[in-house]
């Protein structure tokens, strides 16, 4: 009888302040905010991998990167990483948007940010293994890995989750629980979170090239009848000049580019892209990831709320992903200390819906931009490849518009890039 009942102990009630589910890029950077922000909070990181080795081994030719923007910059600079992630970073002097085929083209440069980079280019691995090591230190926090959220249960004082590690089952009680984890959230679906999405039929190869003349800092945003095509400038490797590939087909045309051999995808990507760095010379390991636009419609609950691709998964033109994510999360952050700071539970549905009040408008304006691009400019009707080549145009000779639309493509102008 006594084992019996040793064995229907319910598990001790761990607690937290903030319960940060998803331990990537966006999640640890989150984590890392708060720490800077609001030093008093206790915040624990949940990650249902096994993390990789945290190592400073230089990149293999296939490592995948991401692009940083100037905004982003600014907020990893506040935390004291900047230095950190900037020794692996390869800085964008220029960007040229244009559309194949047509007279139609945009350029942003360096002149026009003050001498600034527009941002810069740093590999998944390098800038998850700062964020990892950086949190680590942390003494405000404690990381569970990994460990697996089987259920969220909401409470008055916030919400308790119910976790799995082995088999071993045990509860962790916060006031806030922030959703990191990924498009297609499982545990936003198990508690009835419903998203808008939007299929392109489409597909983005992701590869790295290389390439016979430096890129000397440029990223190109070039715009073919089905769909954009970027290359962004990455350090060399072992004296191979390196950019990284996101090139959107259809469906069975990425199947078709992926079935390739090395020669043929060498040809047709040079076909679509043109000689501006000379002729291509390699590709490294070719993959494909189906494209979709995902929204929540909801972002916040009492004591929950969705951040990164969990809250809005976009089309990859542009790199903006990652970027309204961290600004996203710079918001949070803020709304949380000001909630701290006069006595208010974290997760109050009034604090979290201040948070969104606030983003909105960056959302919905980053949202359109990836969307409304793909629109306008796989399209082969007349009067739209008309419209967007004068567009170009327009914004390559007017300031206002031209500024307007890069300060939004760099995450300039508002408070999300600020921490305080």
């Amino acid at each position: 009888m006594k084992d019996q009942m040793r064995g229907s102990v319910e598990p001790e009630l761990e607690q937290t302040d903030v319960a940060i589910v998803g331990g990537g890029m966006v999640g640890m950077s989150l984590a890392a905010m708060l720490a800077k922000l609001c030093p008093t909070l206790h915040v624990t990181l949940i990650e249902a991998q096994v993390p990789g080795a945290a190592t400073t081994d230089s990149s293999t030719f296939d490592a995948r990167s991401t692009a940083i923007a100037a905004g982003s910059v600014r907020m990893f600079e506040q935390l004291g990483l900047w230095r950190k992630l900037a020794a692996e970073a390869t800085p964008i002097h220029e960007v040229q948007v244009s559309d194949r085929g047509q007279v139609g083209w945009a350029k942003y440069s360096t002149e026009a940010n003050h001498g600034e980079p527009l941002g810069y280019i740093v590999e998944n691995t390098w800038l998850l293994n700062t964020l990892r090591r950086w949190v680590g230190t942390l003494d405000t926090l404690s990381y569970k890995a990994p460990v697996a959220v089987q259920s969220i249960v909401h409470t008055a004082a916030g919400a308790i989750l119910n976790l799995s590690c082995d088999g071993v089952q045990s509860k962790l009680q916060a006031q806030l629980v922030v959703l990191a984890d990924g498009a297609n959230s499982p545990i936003a679906k198990s508690i009835g979170i419903a998203f808008d999405q939007h299929k392109y039929g489409q597909c983005a190869i992701v590869a790295n090239v290389a390439h016979e003349t430096p890129h000397m800092g440029r990223a190109f945003e070039r715009f073919t009848e089905r769909g954009p095509l970027a290359l962004l400038p990455l350090r060399d490797h072992r004296q191979k000049h390196r950019s990284a590939l996101v090139w959107t087909r259809t469906d069975s045309e990425a199947n078709d580019h992926l079935a390739m051999s090395e020669q043929r995808f060498i040809e047709a990507l040079q076909h679509e892209f043109g000689y501006a760095l000379g002729k291509f010379l390699a590709v490294g390991e070719r993959s494909a990831f189906s494209l979709n636009l995902l929204f929540a419609r909801e972002q916040v609950r009492s004591s929950l709320v969705l951040i990164g691709n969990a809250a809005h998964f976009l089309h990859p033109v542009a790199g903006q992903g990652f970027n309204l994510a961290l600004r996203d999360c710079a918001e949070l952050a803020q709304q949380l200390l000001d909630a701290h700071r006069k006595g208010k539970r974290l997760g109050d549905l009034t604090v979290l819906d201040a948070y969104l009040d606030a983003r909105k408008q960056d959302q919905w304006l980053t949202t359109q931009l990836s969307h409304r691009f793909i629109d306008m400019f796989v399209s082969t009707h007349i009067a739209k490849r008309f419209a967007r080549n004068l567009g170009l145009f327009a914004m390559n000779q007017q300031t206002p518009l031209k500024s307007l639309f890069f300060q939004q493509m760099m995450g300039l102008g508002g408070r999300g890039e600020q921490l305080s």
